[in-house]
């Protein structure tokens, strides 16, 4: 038996989904439009999104809590983090420790946008949908570093997730290279490097995730002054990599192969991009402040059945020589959903009511403690009838 089980707060994933949709989009009509792809001015636009983004957001929260009238409940603003006026938190760690970490966290996000917005499209011939395809290490790789770091604690509709997005995983790569038809131009080799430099790029999102929660969760720092330090330091990086990959050639090219009309289109649309990604990231911080990082990586992959099944129709992917590849397109659209649903079950939006796997779910420890809570009230009923029996005789 399979039940849908939904959460408080879900409107911040949802809106994380959908802004990342939009700039997904985006991308793809600059590409079909402008035959522009692996640019570092992608990176730039990302990172200056959340430079704004956070700091925009974080300067909202510092205003807002000084001009509140409820003294009360007033929020202070100690360094880095929002907490209550009347409490004292401890940090996990010192000012060098925290300094270090939000460095690692920039770098592990220029890491992997610069390999799966850049690096990866570079290898020629190879699937374009094969990273977002690769989705499924995000859980598995984000839960076990979870549970190994922060001490989350795994139960069996996690473990059985886990197992079957791990099998779903060895069946994609190996399917890719049965798929895959190799020549002069692409070899064996020049697949694997591009399936390695996926998953690195996924791990590396992990790896900032994670960095990302214990920043919130330890040391008490506001997600969006995180955010806007990423974004900082991220674009300092950046300006290094374009310098030393000339990517501005990439603009040039754009402006002397179109019109003025339609450059003048190209910029509206990265000005989109930068905006979607600036949005996309904010609610990437509130979700990972609310949820846990897997929750956020389940909004990562959750639509990419979508984009592959448009690649397919454009004619962009799985082609064989003659003709579209089906079989290549269905087993790997089948997996992708496979994904999702062990997504769903994983992070307990979807319940299985079989072998146990409901027990230590969300809405089963909500229905055990409102239900103690139900005996200890009548408990407490019963006692007050025997002592007023006792003292009636």
């Amino acid at each position: 038996m399979l039940k849908i089980s939904l959460r408080p707060n879900l409107i911040y994933p949802i809106n994380l989904i959908f802004w990342n949709f939009l700039r997904k989009i985006i991308s793809i009509i600059i590409s079909e439009l402008f035959d522009f792809n692996a640019s570092v001015i992608y990176t730039f636009l990302m990172f200056l999104g959340e430079f704004i983004g956070g700091y925009l957001v974080y300067q909202y929260q510092k205003s807002f809590i000084k001009n509140s009238n409820n003294k009360s409940k007033k929020l202070k603003l100690i360094h880095f983090t929002v907490v209550k006026e009347e409490m004292k938190m401890t940090r996990a760690d010192g000012p060098k420790k925290i300094g270090f970490l939000v460095i690692m966290t920039a770098f592990f996000d220029f890491f992997s946008f610069i390999l799966s917005t850049y690096y990866i499209d570079k290898i020629h011939k190879i699937s374009g949908s094969l990273q977002l395809r690769l989705g499924g290490v995000l859980i598995l790789a984000s839960s076990l570093l979870y549970w190994h770091l922060l001490k989350f604690q795994m139960y069996k509709h996690h473990i059985f997730s886990l197992i079957i997005f791990g099998i779903c995983i060895i069946i994609l790569i190996i399917s890719e290279f049965f798929f895959q038809e190799f020549d002069g131009i692409i070899k064996a080799k020049d697949l694997s490097f591009a399936i390695l430099l996926s998953i690195f790029s996924y791990l590396s999102i992990v790896f900032d995730d994670i960095i990302e929660k214990y920043l919130i969760e330890f040391d008490f720092l506001n997600p969006y002054f995180i955010l806007f330090l990423e974004g900082l330091i991220g674009l300092i990086l950046t300006i290094i990599c374009a310098l030393i990959e000339n990517s501005f050639k990439d603009f040039v090219i754009v402006f002397k192969n179109n019109s003025t009309g339609m450059f003048i289109i190209f910029i509206f649309l990265l000005i989109f991009y930068f905006l979607f990604g600036a949005l996309k990231n904010i609610y990437r911080m509130t979700t990972i402040l609310l949820f846990t990082p897997m929750n956020k990586n389940l909004a990562d992959i959750i639509i990419n059945p979508l984009y592959i099944i448009y690649y397919f129709c454009s004619g962009e992917d799985f082609i064989k020589i003659g003709g579209k590849n089906y079989a290549y397109f269905f087993i790997n659209l089948l997996l992708l959903i496979i994904f999702d649903i062990c997504g769903l079950i994983f992070n307990e939006f979807l319940i299985l009511f079989c072998c146990g796997l409901n027990y230590n779910t969300y809405k089963s420890i909500a229905f055990r403690a409102a239900l103690k809570e139900d005996m200890d009230i009548l408990l407490e009923l019963n006692e007050d009838i025997d002592k007023n029996e006792d003292s009636y005789f």
